[in-house]
């Protein structure tokens, strides 16, 4: 009994978060299959949502304590968003926040080809 609480209390977060992660993938991938773009936000908290992720990325890519929590999060270390009660990596987030939605978004997005550019290229390796 003990065990069941503790596996649904530790465990049953990471499980959910990566379901999340995974159906946001699905969509993602799908949508760039189609040259098509994921809905933008419909409302304030969708909007606030993507604004935090947005800092996240953009912070997480240029200073260390927000990237050591993001990976502690990412390899399962840790429940998923644990890294955020530190008080010193929230105000790093802000301040990235404050910068603009615009300038952070780019940090989701990687230099090199599209995905469908990727999948004619790895085709064309395939066939040679």
């Amino acid at each position: 009994m003990i065990f069941e609480q503790l596996t649904e209390k530790e465990l049953r977060p990471i499980y959910q978060a990566s379901l999340q992660e995974d159906r946001l993938g699905k969509k993602r991938a799908k949508a760039s299959l189609e040259g098509a773009k994921l809905e933008s936000s419909k409302g304030l908290k969708q909007w606030l949502r993507a604004s935090v992720g947005d800092a996240i990325a953009s912070s997480s890519r240029e200073n260390i304590d927000v990237f050591r929590g993001v990976m502690k999060s990412f390899n399962l270390l840790e429940k998923p968003g644990e890294f955020l009660k530190d008080g010193k990596i929230r105000r790093i987030i802000l301040r990235y926040m404050l910068r603009g939605r615009k300038q952070n978004s780019l940090a989701r997005y990687q230099r090199g080809p599209s995905r469908l550019e990727m999948i004619e290229l790895v085709k064309r390796k395939d066939a040679a």
